[in-house]
């Protein structure tokens, strides 16, 4: 599935679970796990980089937010919702090992995937269609 339509998908369940899910498990943590899967194939959509670097930049993203909220950042964004709602409100250390876990998550399927695709499009070198 190329990356755009795999990041519309994670955005999907990420709204259907905000509007939906009220629990102490999925919401916070399953969603955390997958809110940096979508940032990851988003990137991925736009620019082209090696799993691991994207991943990488999607977790200082994510540690970064993280991070604002510690510092209550969320507060002071009271007039603008939007980008109250992107920075959040609360600092909870076990979302920094949520986000930990979809990069994980996010270079093991890109390396499977990746590797997949590689060994059906190898050709001998010195062939006509070799790259």
């Amino acid at each position: 599935m190329p990356h755009a339509a795999l990041a519309a998908a994670l955005f999907a369940v990420e709204v259907a679970i905000a509007l939906f899910v009220r629990d102490d498990f999925v919401r916070p943590y399953v969603g955390d796990v997958l809110v940096v899967l979508l940032i990851h194939h988003a990137v991925l959509a736009v620019m082209d980089l090696p799993t691991p670097a994207a991943a990488l930049a999607t977790l200082v993203l994510a540690y970064a937010v993280e991070g604002a909220q510690y510092l209550g950042v969320g507060h002071h964004l009271e007039g603008h919702p939007i980008l109250q709602t992107v920075v959040g409100t609360t600092f909870q250390w076990g979302d920094l090992l949520a986000y930990a876990v979809g990069a994980l998550v996010a270079v093991l399927t890109g390396t499977v995937v990746g590797r997949r695709r590689d060994t059906g499009s190898r050709r001998p070198a010195g062939s006509p269609t070799a790259r």
